[in-house]
Formats: structure tokens, sequence, C-alpha cells
């Protein structure tokens, strides 16, 4: 989770540079500015990490679920 959210903040970094060579402004202007971004990136980043995980359990209990029907359909046809 950690290096997600600070891949995702290393890329607001890379975004606000992009974006000052874009508008050909000094890249060293305007620090306040890198922070922001890079707080705004890697807030979005923990937030799609915690969402990653939260659809991966989602993912694992239907799939548990399926299984079990599957195990109780099996168990049925085999005694019929």
């Amino acid at each position: 989770m950690l290096f997600n959210t600070l891949g995702f903040a290393t890329f607001g970094l890379g975004v606000r540079a992009f974006q000052l060579g874009i508008q050909r402004r000094p890249v060293a202007s305007g620090p306040v500015a890198y922070l922001l971004s890079a707080a705004g990136f890697g807030a979005f980043g923990y937030l799609a990490d915690g969402w990653e995980h939260s659809q991966r359990e989602m993912i694992a209990e239907k799939q548990g679920l399926l299984r079990q029907r599957r195990e109780e359909r099996d168990a049925a046809a085999a005694t019929a």
C-alpha cells in the first residue's frame, strides 16, 4: 500500500514538472504546488489501493460462495 501511494505521489511530482515545462516556466517555481500535487495524487493512490483491496476481498467471498454452491449441487446430484 505504501509503494502504491508513493508511486502516485511521485507521478504527481512528474505531472507538475511536465505542466511547468509545457508552460515554459522554471521548474523550480512554486514549490508549494509540488507538495499539493504530490499530496493530491498520493491521496488518490491511497484511495485506489483501498478500493482495490476491498474489491479483491469481495471477489474472494463470491468465489468461496460459488465453490460452496457447486459442492452442494454436486453432492445433491450424486445422492439422487
